[in-house]
């Protein structure tokens, strides 16, 4: 009985873990800070499964906030291969026209950190 409870509390919990694996890959760490003409959003993601969103002064956590970071992880297309530019271009063209900076921070599971910086009039 121990063991089918055992095996119960993986298979359950296995979805959750090839969730965060399809969007996440090998990230321990994950954080946009990103402000527009108007907002300032911050989507972050620490490994195993704590999201944060916010939206000026507002947070959000939980489910929520996990849908939040996995919709902006989607929509970059993110590939630590790329630049600040080419990450820019795909916000933008997912409805962030008004983007004036952008930082990135991606930390994998060496716990090597990859960072980016963007500013809208080039400068960082």
């Amino acid at each position: 009985m121990k063991r089918l409870l055992i095996w119960a509390f993986i298979i359950a919990a296995f979805p959750t873990v090839l969730a965060h694996a399809h969007f996440f890959g090998q990230a321990s760490y994950f954080k946009v800070v990103m402000t527009t003409d108007e907002d300032e959003f911050r989507y972050e993601y620490q490994n195993p499964d704590t999201f944060e969103f916010v939206k000026n002064q507002t947070l959000m956590c939980g489910e929520k906030a996990e849908r939040k970071v996995n919709q902006l992880y989607k929509n970059m297309q993110f590939d630590v291969e790329q630049n600040a530019d080419e990450l820019v271009k795909r916000l933008q063209s997912n409805g962030y026209e008004d983007i004036k900076t952008l930082k990135i921070w991606y930390r994998d599971s060496d716990d090597k950190l990859n960072t980016w910086v963007w500013k809208r009039d080039g400068g960082y």
